[in-house]
């Protein structure tokens, strides 16, 4: 029987891909790289720290990747509260909340930062239905490296 119900939170709960992209580009821009679609494409599923090191190494930049990470994750927050393209999923929020008043237990499971998964729950109230909240960047690997869900 299942008791347990694990969730990505990007593409699922919550549609943050256009504010992230529109950090990210704005970040390229900063950094005078050539970032194209076809390059951004590529990084579906990364982490940001993950990202950040694919781009150090192709553009030889100087920057440390943590200091890069932060650098985006600011212009990813101050944009947050003001874009109005970031929404749940249709149908999430119903699901969810069915899940959790049939006693499933609800855990997250995201590439995405501590900070941007406590953004969203936040926003969109939805703590008090998971137990767990995990974070891609507590782990070497991005997904589809099992072991954010082990």
């Amino acid at each position: 029987m299942i008791k347990t119900i694990i969730f990505d939170m990007d593409g699922v709960i919550v549609d943050t891909e256009p504010v992230h992209k529109y950090a990210y580009f704005e970040h390229y821009k900063e950094l005078n790289i050539p970032v194209t679609e076809e390059l951004f494409a590529t990084f579906t599923g990364q982490s940001t720290k993950n990202v950040y090191q694919i781009l150090k190494d192709k553009f030889d930049l100087k920057e440390e990747v943590n200091d890069l990470v932060l650098r985006k994750r600011t212009i990813f927050n101050e944009a947050f509260d003001t874009k109005p393209d970031l929404y749940l999923i249709d149908g999430v929020e119903k699901l969810i909340k069915d899940l959790y008043n049939n006693g499933m237990e609800l855990i997250l499971a995201s590439s995405a930062s501590k900070s941007t998964i406590d953004r969203v729950f936040n926003r969109f109230e939805l703590n008090q239905y998971f137990t767990h909240k995990v974070s891609g960047e507590n782990f070497p690997q991005s997904k589809p490296d099992p072991a954010i869900f082990l």
